[in-house]
């Protein structure tokens, strides 16, 4: 996954049964305990991230310390 041009590994997340029709982005967060991720089929929450040459945290922890502009 390409978050805010950065290479990230996502190391936990689950799929989301609920639907977002209305969001034209491709990605949704609170920017401080959730970031869901839309795929082909669906979208998924993201719960364990590890960002090019950093730790793997939370994601509430990676919010707390990151603006989201754009996922790839």
């Amino acid at each position: 996954m390409i978050l805010n041009e950065v290479t990230c590994k996502v190391f936990k997340s689950k799929i989301i049964d609920e639907i977002f029709l209305d969001i034209k982005e491709n990605f949704y967060t609170d920017l401080r305990n959730f970031l869901f991720v839309k795929t082909g089929k669906g979208w998924i929450s993201i719960d364990e991230i590890q960002v090019e040459n950093k730790k793997r945290m939370n994601i509430g922890d990676f919010l707390r310390g990151n603006i989201i502009r754009s996922v790839l």
